[in-house]
């Protein structure tokens, strides 16, 4: 401190405060200050001048004009105070962003760290740039079930074609479906789905892990959307689905939706889909559909997301049964057949409709999958 008269005037005050007042200085202060260096007075003299008349808290400190004397002295001094450019409001102006569009572009899996360090830009303002200028996120790419050739491809149009001639939302009844699936006997827990909330110190829960060959059912399942009409036959313990378990299970099936009570369907009249599988593919199951006059709709290969069975009814009826624990494969087979057949028309005819409009996108694709 520096003792002057009744007035002290501190030496050094806090950086924050020195840098405070010489970014707000003002200019008739500089001025001032100008002036009264010039007529031979000391930094001392015109702090204390400054404070008398604006206050300690409105005028310069003395460290803030010992350093306008200082730039004076170098010939740097300005009246008025050069304002610095300081950090740019924003860096999404329209040059990086196009520089940010065309690296995506080029390299669609880089991330903001590597945006970052090429760009020399900070990660906030490129994270900016595509979230909000671009309007871009980044997913996950989509797993599909196989590198289609051009044939595979024709196979596909030609499939889509023929649903969405032969199936109509209005006139499905006829349309039918056909496919297998293995279910598991025990409760199907991942390690992620398991989490519990817990106190500190308490123990966590056990869960057996699951083996390598789970306990399992297949399920052979057909069905049509209106009238929602299920055909469930599990598979016994040893048996393989061969041609002759196919021929043996369309009589069943066949028996099963002639005997209805009400809206019985003639397996004749039946619009049959069912994949490339070798049991379905086999000549002794073509031999008998044919003698049978059942149309068939030929599903192309490689391409579950035509079949309604995989594009959706499996899906939920895995969800369903994987909470659950069945001592026996007759216990699944009953559960499974109760939730198929609670499946309304029109949860059906909704699926039906959205294969259809898939059907019309696989088209204008080309055959290739399409994706959502």
């Amino acid at each position: 401190m520096v003792d002057k008269g009744d007035a002290k005037i501190p030496l050094n005050p806090p950086l924050c405060v020195t840098v405070s007042k010489m970014e707000s200085g003002n200019t008739h202060f500089r001025s001032y200050v100008y002036t009264g260096f010039k007529l031979g007075k000391s930094a001392i003299q015109l702090a204390e001048e400054l404070q008398k008349v604006f206050g300690a808290d409105s005028a310069p400190c003395l460290r803030t004009v010992q350093l306008w004397i200082a730039s004076i002295k170098e010939g740097s001094f300005s009246v008025r105070k050069n304002v610095s450019p300081g950090r740019p409001r924003s860096v999404c102006v329209p040059e990086m962003v196009n520089k940010v569009e065309n690296l995506v572009a080029k390299q669609p899996r880089i991330s903001v760290r590597e945006l970052e360090r090429v760009l020399a830009t900070d990660k906030s303002s490129i994270h900016n740039i595509l979230t909000v200028d671009l309007r871009m996120k980044k997913l996950c790419s989509v797993w599909v079930p196989s590198q289609l050739s051009e044939k595979n491809k024709k196979d596909r149009i030609t499939c889509c074609k023929q649903i969405l001639k032969d199936v109509s939302v209005s006139k499905s009844g006829v349309y039918c479906v056909q496919d297998e699936l293995w279910v598991n006997w025990d409760r199907v827990v991942s390690k992620n789905s398991s989490k519990t909330w817990l106190k500190k110190g308490a123990k966590r829960q056990k869960i057996v892990k699951p083996k390598l060959t789970p306990r399992k059912s297949m399920l052979l399942v057909s069905f049509t959307c209106s009238p929602a009409r299920f055909s469930v036959t599990a598979l016994p313990k040893g048996q393989c689905v061969t041609a002759d378990y196919m021929v043996d299970y369309f009589k069943d099936t066949g028996n099963r939706f002639r005997n209805l009570k009400k809206d019985k369907i003639a397996f004749r009249d039946l619009l049959l889909q069912m994949d490339n599988a070798r049991p379905h593919s086999a000549v002794r199951t073509q031999t008998y559909l044919q003698q049978t006059g059942v149309q068939m709709v030929k599903q192309s290969p490689y391409s579950p997301d035509l079949n309604l069975c995989d594009r959706f009814l499996f899906t939920r009826l895995q969800e369903h049964c994987k909470a659950k624990e069945y001592r026996n494969g007759q216990e699944l087979y009953i559960d499974a057949k109760r939730y198929l057949r609670s499946l309304t028309e029109t949860v059906l005819l909704h699926e039906l409709g959205k294969l259809l409009e898939h059907c019309k996108a696989v088209i204008r694709e080309g055959g290739a999958y399409v994706t959502y």
